[in-house]
């Protein structure tokens, strides 16, 4: 899926998780960024938001929900590793990110 496709995903209010495993790179993640790389972020329209104190402690050395991002309209979307080893975006609320 290209990163257009996945940007009109997002951006459609029926979806509720997108695949985004080929965009994941371990080497950004490796070097304390997050899961996506700053070129993919910005494609897709999207701000890491994981290092917000809020929920920061959670994300912390936690090796399958990898990383929050917010799109342009403001909904938030949780990087997680999958049990099929892939890289999904779901959807999420700050509720849930705070019960964490």
């Amino acid at each position: 899926m290209t990163l257009s496709e996945i940007k009109a995903l997002l951006l459609d209010s029926d979806t509720t998780s997108v695949d985004v495993t080929e965009y994941y790179s371990k080497e950004t993640w490796d070097s304390g960024d997050g899961p996506l790389t700053f070129d993919t972020q910005a494609e897709l329209g999207l701000d890491d938001v994981t290092r917000d104190p809020r929920w920061w402690k959670h994300f912390e050395g936690n090796g399958y929900d990898l990383g929050v991002y917010e799109d342009e309209e403001e909904m938030l979307w949780i990087c997680q590793l999958t049990g099929d080893h892939e890289y999904r975006l779901t959807f999420c609320t700050e509720q849930y990110l705070l019960s964490l």
